[in-house]
């Protein structure tokens, strides 16, 4: 005799991030719905050994960083680039080593629209674009310049020689104006090139002076590259990078 059907309909558990589940539709062991008992109700097919293992995961569950989650439509799996670079964005807002190496993402969070990496997808979908081979990276200071959240409105996509120039990073700990720090008595300036390559701007009797020699040469080189790749750029990024300027207070 074969063992005796058990109809396992109505059984509850919770998966691995806290998410009750509850079967709805039982045929056997391998063939089960189950739906999850939240607020949006999702329901999911699985089998019964992944459900007793809490092993089915809801895509409303919040499994990165505690704060986004998957959700339902168009994108599915999480092997792309655009998920990486969504789950990156989480990553600097709410890691635990966030802020050791890059102490500009303190204060920074996600719109709650990106909190779901589908509506994030669409919106990489219809801005993302290709600036020959250079690598690509998402930029959320450029148009709204000391912004810290990331949204759709704010962000956009740059080469990375670009977005590196943009980034401020204060030598000796911040105790002196952007690109400038002390040697020997004088205030020394430097500038990266945005291919890696630190440029020496000389040595001032001020650190004024030293300082308008770092904004003078990078404002002028930003604009140099923009030019360079104007037919590429998308006409609101090729105009803030014209605009762009330094200020004491960056």
């Amino acid at each position: 005799m074969g063992k005796k059907f058990i109809d396992r309909t109505g059984e509850i558990f919770t998966n691995a991030y806290g998410t009750k589940m509850k079967i709805v539709e039982y045929t056997n062991v391998h063939n089960i719905v189950i739906e999850f008992q939240d607020a949006h109700k999702h329901r999911k097919p699985c089998c019964y050994n992944d459900f007793k293992r809490g092993k089915v995961r809801n895509p409303f569950d919040l499994s990165v960083q505690g704060v986004g989650f998957f959700g339902v439509g168009a994108e599915k799996t999480s092997e792309s680039v655009k998920y990486q670079v969504w789950v990156d964005i989480f990553q600097r807002c709410y890691g635990t080593k966030r802020f050791k190496n890059h102490p500009s993402y303190a204060g920074c969070s996600v719109s709650p629209e990106w909190h779901n990496f589908q509506k994030f997808a669409l919106w990489y979908d219809k801005n993302f674009y290709q600036v020959n081979e250079e690598e690509m990276e998402l930029d959320k200071d450029l148009l709204v310049k000391g912004n810290k959240i990331y949204s759709s409105g704010t962000c956009v996509f740059l080469p990375a020689r670009v977005n590196s120039l943009l980034i401020n990073n204060r030598s000796n700990r911040g105790s002196c104006l952007l690109g400038v720090s002390t040697h020997a008595n004088a205030y020394r300036s430097r500038c990266s090139d945005g291919a890696g390559r630190s440029i020496e701007l000389g040595r001032f009797k001020t650190e004024s002076e030293a300082f308008l020699a770092y904004k003078a040469f990078k404002e002028n080189l930003i604009k140099n590259i923009s030019l360079e790749l104007k037919d590429s750029l998308p006409k609101n990024i090729y105009a803030a990078l014209s605009k762009f300027k330094i200020e004491k207070t960056d």
